[in-house]
């Protein structure tokens, strides 16, 4: 009986706790729009895409960690990465007019259909460039 009462509460408990951890994502990553999400877990933070309705705390990865600055406007996402291996800074621009599909990709398709509407990664010079010549709006991103 006792065992039958542990086994049940331990039961429980792991339903629960995979529970939380689910909604422990929800509330702590951003929806940044279009299927694309900032997945926040400190120096793992990253920019991740997914095409599922309801988002589940996973998606494939856009922009690597550690992602230390990113923002959004109705056309683009913008960020910067940190690179701790390497010590250098990468610059990303998506472009989110170009809509990702992955309805036909096969597994080795898949990765550049994702990053068919990515640039990067850039150095700081190139990026400041492609803003430029794109009329991205920074809005305090420099700073």
């Amino acid at each position: 009986m006792k065992i039958n009462l542990i086994c049940g509460l331990i039961y429980i408990f792991q339903i629960y706790s995979c529970g939380i951890s689910h909604n422990h994502r929800n509330d702590v990553d951003e929806n940044l729009g279009h299927g694309y999400y900032l997945f926040k877990d400190g120096a793992f933070t990253c920019i991740v895409y997914t095409e599922d309705k309801i988002y589940k705390g996973t998606g494939s990865e856009i922009v690597p960690f550690e992602v230390t600055k990113y923002a959004v406007n109705n056309d683009y996402i913008i960020a910067i990465s940190f690179d701790n291996k390497n010590n250098v800074k990468n610059y990303w621009i998506i472009d989110t007019r170009i809509r990702v599909k992955l309805d036909n990709c096969d597994f080795k398709g898949c990765d550049s259909l994702l990053h068919s509407n990515l640039s990067g990664p850039i150095d700081s010079i190139s990026f400041y460039e492609e803003v430029k010549n794109r009329h991205i709006m920074l809005n305090g991103f420099e700073n």
